[in-house]
């Protein structure tokens, strides 16, 4: 896992699994889970969301299978 910031913009990075494209629009739904991941509720990038939209941020996400996943937050 890498973590890194650099002009208004926090990023936290992994070189796991990936996440395929048909299931990147759901991520941020509440109680959405990957199979693979094992004791997971599915509601850590829903609260993450909901804090960012709370206060105006913008939460985005890069990824692809066997390339792992790269979440940013974009602080106005």
């Amino acid at each position: 896992v890498k973590v890194g910031y650099k002009t208004k913009r926090l990023t936290v990075a992994d070189s796991g699994p990936g996440i395929s494209a048909e299931r990147l629009p759901h991520l941020f739904e509440r109680f959405f889970r990957d199979r693979r991941a094992a004791g997971s509720t599915g509601l850590g990038l829903s609260i993450v969301k909901g804090v960012c939209d709370h206060y105006g941020w913008k939460i985005e996400v890069q990824s692809s299978p066997a390339s792992g996943s790269a979440f940013s937050i974009v602080f106005p």
